[in-house]
């Protein structure tokens, strides 16, 4: 949306990462370098040996520990699974955007903003239950009068309730 239309998104980010069964580590705590394209575990060991894989139709990065230093590692028996000898890490095809998004989201303010979004769910909603779905004639000149008059009717709708009860209509 950023890129294409300079939008920015509002809105929860999706959580790309399986839940972690037990005290095993999750993708979250691998520090990931994008521009040096290098991946950092949680005992400190960095690797640059970076692969891709196919992931629904997708090309998804990989990053790959070496076994040596996985068999010295101190957190073996939470990073690996099964008969893994060393870790892979896949990663989403837009891990950058993904982790970014997380970023943004612990921020108050953009959790602030999120909030004000249900109040205009509300008013769309209000619009759509009135007619805004579907032009009643052709024509871009009716459509965008139709459009102005559901919202009349809207807003003359919540100034009624207002006036009627003393309280503030929402939506």
């Amino acid at each position: 949306m950023q890129r294409q239309h300079g939008v920015t998104l509002v809105a929860p980010p999706c959580n790309s990462a399986p839940a972690t069964k037990g005290d095993r580590l999750a993708k979250r705590e691998f520090d990931l370098d994008f521009d040096a394209d290098t991946a950092t575990c949680p005992a400190g060991v960095v690797t640059a040996d970076k692969g891709w894989r196919t992931l629904g139709g997708r090309q998804a990065p990989t990053f790959a520990w070496p076994r040596a230093a996985c068999d010295a590692c101190p957190l073996r028996k939470r990073c690996l699974t099964g008969r893994s000898r060393s870790k892979r890490l896949l990663l989403h095809p837009h891990e950058r955007a993904l982790r970014e998004s997380r970023e943004v989201w612990k921020q108050t303010a953009t959790k602030r903003k999120y909030r004000r979004r249900g109040e205009f769910e509300r008013l769309v909603g209000r619009m759509t239950r009135l007619g805004g779905r579907h032009a009643k004639a052709w024509g871009i000149a009716f459509a965008r009068f139709q459009v102005h008059c559901i919202a009349a009717i809207s807003n003359l709708g919540l100034l009624a309730a207002q006036l009627a009860t003393g309280v503030p209509a929402k939506g």
